[in-house]
Protein backbone atom coordinates (compact mmCIF):
# COMPACT_ATOMS: atom_id res chain seq x y z
CA UNK A 1 0.00 0.00 0.00
CA UNK A 2 3.14 2.41 0.76
CA UNK A 3 4.43 1.90 -2.69
CA UNK A 4 1.17 2.51 -4.19
CA UNK A 5 0.81 -0.85 -5.61
CA UNK A 6 -2.57 -1.32 -3.40
CA UNK A 7 -5.35 1.80 -2.72
CA UNK A 8 -6.97 1.12 0.87
CA UNK A 9 -9.86 0.65 -1.47
CA UNK A 10 -8.29 -1.83 -3.43
CA UNK A 11 -6.67 -3.86 -0.21
CA UNK A 12 -10.11 -4.09 1.33
CA UNK A 13 -11.94 -5.57 -1.49
CA UNK A 14 -8.77 -8.01 -2.21
CA UNK A 15 -9.79 -10.00 1.16
CA UNK A 16 -12.14 -12.34 0.95
CA UNK A 17 -14.64 -12.68 3.60
CA UNK A 18 -15.87 -15.83 3.35
CA UNK A 19 -12.02 -17.65 3.51
CA UNK A 20 -11.91 -15.88 6.62
CA UNK A 21 -14.98 -17.14 8.04
CA UNK A 22 -14.53 -20.60 6.72
CA UNK A 23 -10.92 -20.97 8.61
CA UNK A 24 -12.32 -19.06 11.94
CA UNK A 25 -15.08 -21.47 12.28
CA UNK A 26 -12.44 -25.12 11.05
CA UNK A 27 -10.32 -23.32 13.76
CA UNK A 28 -12.80 -23.06 16.69
CA UNK A 29 -13.70 -26.89 15.84
CA UNK A 30 -10.18 -28.17 16.02
CA UNK A 31 -9.36 -26.00 19.34
CA UNK A 32 -12.55 -27.53 20.43
CA UNK A 33 -11.40 -31.34 19.61
CA UNK A 34 -8.14 -30.53 21.41
CA UNK A 35 -9.34 -29.05 24.61
CA UNK A 36 -12.09 -32.16 25.02
CA UNK A 37 -9.00 -34.50 24.69
CA UNK A 38 -9.94 -35.90 21.58
CA UNK A 39 -6.33 -35.47 19.88
CA UNK A 40 -5.30 -36.76 22.91
CA UNK A 41 -7.15 -39.91 22.69
CA UNK A 42 -6.35 -40.01 19.15
CA UNK A 43 -2.76 -40.04 20.42
CA UNK A 44 -2.97 -42.91 22.95
CA UNK A 45 -4.90 -45.37 20.00
CA UNK A 46 -1.84 -44.44 17.70
CA UNK A 47 0.63 -45.32 20.28
CA UNK A 48 -1.59 -48.82 21.14
CA UNK A 49 -1.76 -49.82 17.17
CA UNK A 50 1.94 -48.91 16.49
CA UNK A 51 4.49 -52.41 16.41
CA UNK A 52 7.24 -51.37 14.41
CA UNK A 53 8.62 -51.38 11.37
CA UNK A 54 6.35 -50.69 8.06
CA UNK A 55 3.64 -50.91 10.23
CA UNK A 56 4.65 -47.89 12.26
CA UNK A 57 5.05 -45.58 8.77
CA UNK A 58 1.95 -46.76 7.27
CA UNK A 59 -0.10 -46.14 10.21
CA UNK A 60 1.69 -42.69 11.05
CA UNK A 61 1.47 -41.80 7.28
CA UNK A 62 -2.63 -42.76 6.87
CA UNK A 63 -3.38 -42.03 10.38
CA UNK A 64 -2.42 -38.29 10.49
CA UNK A 65 -2.65 -38.15 6.64
CA UNK A 66 -6.35 -38.93 6.85
CA UNK A 67 -7.04 -37.20 10.29
CA UNK A 68 -5.55 -33.41 7.99
CA UNK A 69 -7.98 -34.03 5.49
CA UNK A 70 -10.59 -33.60 8.64
CA UNK A 71 -8.82 -31.41 10.74
CA UNK A 72 -7.09 -28.38 8.79
CA UNK A 73 -3.80 -29.56 8.37
CA UNK A 74 -1.69 -26.71 10.34
CA UNK A 75 -3.79 -27.60 13.71
CA UNK A 76 -2.96 -31.24 13.33
CA UNK A 77 0.47 -30.28 12.69
CA UNK A 78 0.29 -28.17 16.03
CA UNK A 79 -1.29 -31.24 17.85
CA UNK A 80 0.90 -33.75 16.04
CA UNK A 81 4.21 -33.01 16.48
CA UNK A 82 4.06 -33.35 20.90
CA UNK A 83 2.54 -36.93 19.86
CA UNK A 84 5.67 -37.82 17.90
CA UNK A 85 8.11 -35.97 20.59
CA UNK A 86 6.75 -38.00 23.30
CA UNK A 87 5.62 -41.30 21.37
CA UNK A 88 10.15 -41.06 20.70
CA UNK A 89 11.01 -39.82 23.93
CA UNK A 90 8.90 -43.65 25.70
CA UNK A 91 10.93 -45.95 22.97
CA UNK A 92 14.64 -44.31 23.19
CA UNK A 93 14.17 -43.23 19.43
CA UNK A 94 15.21 -40.14 17.15
CA UNK A 95 12.12 -38.46 17.00
CA UNK A 96 13.33 -37.07 13.61
CA UNK A 97 12.13 -40.03 11.04
CA UNK A 98 8.57 -39.38 12.43
CA UNK A 99 8.71 -35.63 12.33
CA UNK A 100 9.27 -35.53 8.83
CA UNK A 101 6.85 -39.21 7.95
CA UNK A 102 4.30 -36.22 10.32
CA UNK A 103 4.97 -33.05 8.05
CA UNK A 104 4.93 -35.22 4.57
CA UNK A 105 1.51 -36.72 5.33
CA UNK A 106 -0.34 -33.78 6.84
CA UNK A 107 0.10 -32.17 3.11
CA UNK A 108 -0.48 -34.98 1.00
CA UNK A 109 -3.70 -36.40 3.21
CA UNK A 110 -5.13 -32.62 3.86
CA UNK A 111 -5.73 -32.23 -0.12
CA UNK A 112 -8.37 -34.54 -0.13
CA UNK A 113 -10.96 -31.85 0.80
CA UNK A 114 -11.86 -28.10 1.18
CA UNK A 115 -11.31 -28.22 4.87
CA UNK A 116 -8.33 -29.83 4.70
CA UNK A 117 -5.81 -26.82 4.51
CA UNK A 118 -6.33 -23.12 3.65
CA UNK A 119 -5.27 -23.51 0.07
CA UNK A 120 -7.84 -26.18 -0.28
CA UNK A 121 -10.74 -23.91 1.03
CA UNK A 122 -9.23 -20.32 -1.35
CA UNK A 123 -9.82 -22.76 -4.19
CA UNK A 124 -12.94 -24.06 -3.12
CA UNK A 125 -14.70 -20.92 -2.73
CA UNK A 126 -13.37 -18.70 -5.16
CA UNK A 127 -12.90 -20.97 -8.49
CA UNK A 128 -16.71 -20.83 -8.28
CA UNK A 129 -16.81 -24.85 -8.11
CA UNK A 130 -20.61 -25.74 -7.76
CA UNK A 131 -19.51 -28.78 -5.14
CA UNK A 132 -16.04 -28.43 -4.03
CA UNK A 133 -15.77 -30.74 -1.10
CA UNK A 134 -17.36 -33.36 -3.29
CA UNK A 135 -15.41 -32.57 -6.20
CA UNK A 136 -12.01 -33.12 -4.35
CA UNK A 137 -12.97 -35.46 -2.65
CA UNK A 138 -13.60 -37.46 -5.34
CA UNK A 139 -10.47 -36.68 -7.60
CA UNK A 140 -8.18 -36.25 -5.34
CA UNK A 141 -8.44 -38.93 -2.79
CA UNK A 142 -7.09 -41.72 -5.23
CA UNK A 143 -3.99 -39.48 -5.57
CA UNK A 144 -3.16 -39.03 -1.47
CA UNK A 145 -3.88 -42.28 -0.66
CA UNK A 146 -1.42 -43.30 -3.34
CA UNK A 147 1.07 -40.80 -2.22
CA UNK A 148 0.47 -42.02 1.40
CA UNK A 149 1.02 -45.45 0.62
CA UNK A 150 4.43 -44.43 -1.45
CA UNK A 151 5.16 -41.94 1.70
CA UNK A 152 5.36 -45.32 4.06
CA UNK A 153 7.18 -47.53 1.61
CA UNK A 154 9.90 -44.35 1.21
CA UNK A 155 10.19 -44.17 4.67
CA UNK A 156 11.56 -47.62 5.24
CA UNK A 157 14.28 -46.82 2.58
CA UNK A 158 14.96 -43.63 3.79
CA UNK A 159 15.04 -44.04 7.43
CA UNK A 160 15.06 -47.59 8.51
CA UNK A 161 13.65 -49.84 10.77
CA UNK A 162 12.55 -47.89 13.80
CA UNK A 163 13.69 -49.19 17.22
CA UNK A 164 12.33 -49.35 20.49
CA UNK A 165 9.09 -49.07 19.13
CA UNK A 166 7.87 -51.97 21.41
CA UNK A 167 8.77 -50.43 24.26
CA UNK A 168 6.30 -47.48 23.96
CA UNK A 169 2.86 -47.91 26.26
CA UNK A 170 -0.28 -45.67 25.32
CA UNK A 171 -1.54 -43.80 27.97
CA UNK A 172 -5.30 -43.48 29.45
CA UNK A 173 -6.28 -39.52 28.30
CA UNK A 174 -8.63 -38.32 30.24
CA UNK A 175 -11.61 -37.31 28.13
CA UNK A 176 -14.32 -34.82 29.16
CA UNK A 177 -17.18 -36.69 27.84
CA UNK A 178 -19.91 -33.72 27.62
CA UNK A 179 -17.18 -31.42 25.91
CA UNK A 180 -16.02 -34.28 23.60
CA UNK A 181 -19.73 -35.18 22.28
CA UNK A 182 -20.07 -31.83 21.87
CA UNK A 183 -16.58 -31.00 19.49
CA UNK A 184 -17.54 -34.30 17.62
CA UNK A 185 -21.39 -33.12 17.29
CA UNK A 186 -19.99 -29.49 15.91
CA UNK A 187 -17.43 -31.29 13.39
CA UNK A 188 -20.26 -33.44 11.76
CA UNK A 189 -22.70 -30.55 11.67
CA UNK A 190 -19.81 -28.52 9.60
CA UNK A 191 -19.34 -30.98 7.69
CA UNK A 192 -22.83 -32.04 6.94
CA UNK A 193 -23.08 -28.03 6.13
CA UNK A 194 -20.49 -28.44 3.76
CA UNK A 195 -22.21 -31.39 1.83
CA UNK A 196 -25.22 -29.56 1.77
CA UNK A 197 -24.06 -26.62 0.58
CA UNK A 198 -22.34 -28.93 -2.05
CA UNK A 199 -25.55 -30.78 -2.88
CA UNK A 200 -27.52 -27.49 -3.46
CA UNK A 201 -25.24 -25.74 -5.61
CA UNK A 202 -25.42 -28.88 -7.93
CA UNK A 203 -28.76 -28.84 -8.23
CA UNK A 204 -29.31 -25.03 -9.17
CA UNK A 205 -29.32 -23.32 -5.33
CA UNK A 206 -26.22 -21.57 -4.82
CA UNK A 207 -27.34 -19.56 -1.78
CA UNK A 208 -24.92 -21.13 0.87
CA UNK A 209 -21.62 -20.87 0.55
CA UNK A 210 -19.22 -23.81 2.19
CA UNK A 211 -18.08 -20.94 4.55
CA UNK A 212 -21.77 -20.35 6.07
CA UNK A 213 -22.32 -24.39 6.20
CA UNK A 214 -19.18 -25.19 8.58
CA UNK A 215 -20.23 -21.58 10.89
CA UNK A 216 -23.07 -23.76 12.51
CA UNK A 217 -20.70 -26.28 13.41
CA UNK A 218 -18.50 -23.39 15.20
CA UNK A 219 -21.50 -21.66 16.30
CA UNK A 220 -22.60 -24.77 18.04
CA UNK A 221 -19.61 -25.07 20.23
CA UNK A 222 -19.30 -21.10 21.50
CA UNK A 223 -22.82 -21.39 22.04
CA UNK A 224 -23.07 -24.03 24.03
CA UNK A 225 -19.77 -24.89 25.62
CA UNK A 226 -19.07 -23.61 29.19
CA UNK A 227 -15.14 -23.13 28.22
CA UNK A 228 -16.20 -20.56 25.25
CA UNK A 229 -13.74 -18.02 26.08
CA UNK A 230 -10.72 -20.19 26.40
CA UNK A 231 -12.05 -21.51 22.73
CA UNK A 232 -11.58 -18.32 21.74
CA UNK A 233 -8.70 -17.11 23.19
CA UNK A 234 -7.17 -20.00 21.60
CA UNK A 235 -8.60 -19.36 18.34
CA UNK A 236 -5.47 -19.06 15.90
CA UNK A 237 -5.98 -15.08 15.37
CA UNK A 238 -2.39 -14.54 13.97
CA UNK A 239 -2.81 -16.64 11.55
CA UNK A 240 -6.22 -15.02 10.37
CA UNK A 241 -4.55 -11.56 10.67
CA UNK A 242 -1.76 -12.72 8.25
CA UNK A 243 -4.35 -14.17 5.61
CA UNK A 244 -5.43 -10.55 5.96
CA UNK A 245 -2.14 -9.49 4.99
CA UNK A 246 -1.42 -12.07 1.79
CA UNK A 247 -4.90 -11.12 0.36
CA UNK A 248 -3.22 -7.78 0.43
CA UNK A 249 -0.17 -8.56 -0.64
CA UNK A 250 -1.31 -11.09 -3.76
CA UNK A 251 -3.68 -7.70 -5.24
CA UNK A 252 -1.12 -5.33 -5.24
CA UNK A 253 1.76 -8.30 -6.93
CA UNK A 254 -1.28 -9.19 -9.42
CA UNK A 255 -1.66 -5.27 -10.32
CA UNK A 256 1.50 -4.74 -10.76
CA UNK A 257 1.98 -7.22 -13.37
CA UNK A 258 4.73 -9.08 -11.42
CA UNK A 259 3.76 -12.39 -12.30
CA UNK A 260 2.73 -12.18 -15.96
CA UNK A 261 6.14 -12.66 -17.54
CA UNK A 262 6.45 -15.90 -15.29
CA UNK A 263 3.07 -16.94 -16.10
CA UNK A 264 1.83 -18.68 -18.91
CA UNK A 265 -1.94 -17.42 -19.63
CA UNK A 266 -4.70 -20.44 -20.48
CA UNK A 267 -4.40 -19.51 -24.63
CA UNK A 268 -1.12 -20.25 -24.78
CA UNK A 269 -0.85 -23.59 -23.13
CA UNK A 270 -1.69 -26.32 -25.79
CA UNK A 271 -4.74 -28.72 -24.50
CA UNK A 272 -5.41 -29.64 -21.06
CA UNK A 273 -2.40 -31.79 -20.59
CA UNK A 274 -0.15 -28.99 -21.28
CA UNK A 275 -2.44 -26.42 -18.81
CA UNK A 276 -2.42 -29.86 -16.18
CA UNK A 277 1.73 -29.94 -16.17
CA UNK A 278 1.47 -25.99 -15.97
CA UNK A 279 -0.54 -26.13 -12.85
CA UNK A 280 1.53 -28.41 -10.78
CA UNK A 281 4.83 -27.23 -11.57
CA UNK A 282 3.80 -23.40 -11.57
CA UNK A 283 2.26 -24.04 -7.93
CA UNK A 284 5.35 -26.39 -6.86
CA UNK A 285 7.78 -24.20 -7.81
CA UNK A 286 5.84 -21.13 -6.52
CA UNK A 287 5.47 -22.36 -3.35
CA UNK A 288 9.13 -23.00 -2.48
CA UNK A 289 9.34 -18.88 -2.79
CA UNK A 290 6.31 -17.39 -0.71
CA UNK A 291 4.69 -21.17 0.58
CA UNK A 292 1.74 -22.69 -0.79
CA UNK A 293 -1.11 -20.72 0.95
CA UNK A 294 0.54 -17.01 -0.91
CA UNK A 295 0.97 -19.06 -4.10
CA UNK A 296 -2.14 -20.05 -4.30
CA UNK A 297 -4.04 -16.28 -3.94
CA UNK A 298 -1.18 -15.23 -6.61
CA UNK A 299 -2.07 -17.57 -8.92
CA UNK A 300 -5.84 -17.93 -8.43
CA UNK A 301 -6.10 -14.50 -11.06
CA UNK A 302 -4.57 -16.23 -13.79
CA UNK A 303 -6.03 -19.34 -13.14
CA UNK A 304 -9.64 -18.26 -13.14
CA UNK A 305 -8.24 -17.05 -16.50
CA UNK A 306 -7.55 -20.67 -17.88
CA UNK A 307 -9.78 -22.73 -15.88
CA UNK A 308 -13.66 -22.57 -16.48
CA UNK A 309 -15.69 -23.05 -13.34
CA UNK A 310 -16.91 -26.03 -14.74
CA UNK A 311 -13.64 -27.92 -14.83
CA UNK A 312 -13.70 -29.42 -11.46
CA UNK A 313 -10.51 -31.68 -12.61
CA UNK A 314 -7.99 -28.99 -13.48
CA UNK A 315 -9.24 -26.93 -10.51
CA UNK A 316 -8.59 -30.29 -8.19
CA UNK A 317 -5.65 -30.51 -9.80
CA UNK A 318 -4.34 -26.94 -8.54
CA UNK A 319 -5.86 -27.84 -4.94
CA UNK A 320 -3.47 -31.33 -4.95
CA UNK A 321 -0.35 -29.35 -6.72
CA UNK A 322 0.02 -26.66 -4.38
CA UNK A 323 -1.19 -28.77 -1.37
CA UNK A 324 1.87 -31.31 -2.54
CA UNK A 325 4.13 -28.67 -3.12
CA UNK A 326 4.57 -28.48 0.70
CA UNK A 327 6.86 -31.60 1.09
CA UNK A 328 9.73 -30.48 -0.63
CA UNK A 329 10.52 -27.96 1.01
CA UNK A 330 10.83 -26.57 5.17
CA UNK A 331 9.32 -23.19 3.06
CA UNK A 332 6.58 -25.09 1.15
CA UNK A 333 4.32 -25.01 3.90
CA UNK A 334 2.92 -23.46 6.83
CA UNK A 335 2.74 -26.99 8.73
CA UNK A 336 6.19 -27.83 8.04
CA UNK A 337 7.29 -24.79 9.95
CA UNK A 338 5.28 -25.32 12.86
CA UNK A 339 6.61 -28.79 13.22
CA UNK A 340 10.00 -27.51 13.20
CA UNK A 341 9.36 -24.92 15.18
CA UNK A 342 7.64 -26.95 17.90
CA UNK A 343 10.34 -29.48 17.57
CA UNK A 344 13.02 -26.76 18.02
CA UNK A 345 11.46 -25.62 21.24
CA UNK A 346 12.36 -29.33 22.49
CA UNK A 347 15.79 -29.25 21.58
CA UNK A 348 14.90 -31.84 18.35
CA UNK A 349 16.55 -29.28 15.41
CA UNK A 350 15.29 -30.39 11.25
CA UNK A 351 17.58 -28.00 9.12
CA UNK A 352 16.22 -26.70 5.38
CA UNK A 353 18.81 -28.97 3.61
CA UNK A 354 17.91 -32.06 6.21
CA UNK A 355 14.19 -31.34 5.07
CA UNK A 356 15.24 -31.29 1.44
CA UNK A 357 17.18 -34.37 1.44
CA UNK A 358 13.82 -36.28 2.12
CA UNK A 359 11.63 -34.21 0.56
CA UNK A 360 13.18 -34.62 -2.72
CA UNK A 361 12.37 -38.32 -3.39
CA UNK A 362 8.61 -37.70 -1.54
CA UNK A 363 7.95 -34.61 -3.66
CA UNK A 364 9.51 -36.49 -6.98
CA UNK A 365 7.20 -39.78 -6.32
CA UNK A 366 4.28 -37.96 -5.49
CA UNK A 367 4.66 -35.64 -8.55
CA UNK A 368 4.54 -38.47 -10.74
CA UNK A 369 1.58 -40.34 -9.16
CA UNK A 370 -0.58 -36.71 -9.28
CA UNK A 371 0.46 -36.23 -13.19
CA UNK A 372 -0.43 -40.17 -13.54
CA UNK A 373 -3.97 -39.93 -11.51
CA UNK A 374 -5.10 -36.82 -13.14
CA UNK A 375 -3.93 -37.86 -16.83
CA UNK A 376 -5.90 -40.69 -16.34
CA UNK A 377 -9.01 -39.26 -15.47
CA UNK A 378 -8.81 -36.96 -18.54
CA UNK A 379 -8.18 -40.24 -20.91
CA UNK A 380 -11.30 -41.52 -19.31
Amino acid sequence: MLLGLATPGQAISAVDPQVLLFLFSMFVISKGLEMSGDLEAFSSWLISKSKGGLKTYFLFSYAFGLASAVIMNDSLAIMGTPIVLNYARKAKMNPRPLLYVLAFAVSLGSAMTPIGNPQNSIIAIESGLKSPFLDMLFYITPFSLLSLGALSLISVVLFGRLKGVERVQAGNPELTHTSSGLARLSLLVAVVGILLSDILRIFGYGGLTIAEGALPGALLLLLFSNRRLELLRRVEWKILLMFVGLFIYARGIYDGGLLSPLLPSGGTVPGNSGLLFTIIISSIVLSQVVSNVPAVILLMPYLRSAIPASDPLLWSSFAAASTLAGTLTLLGAASNLIVVEQAELQGVKISYAGFLKYGIPVTAISVLILFIVFRGYMLV
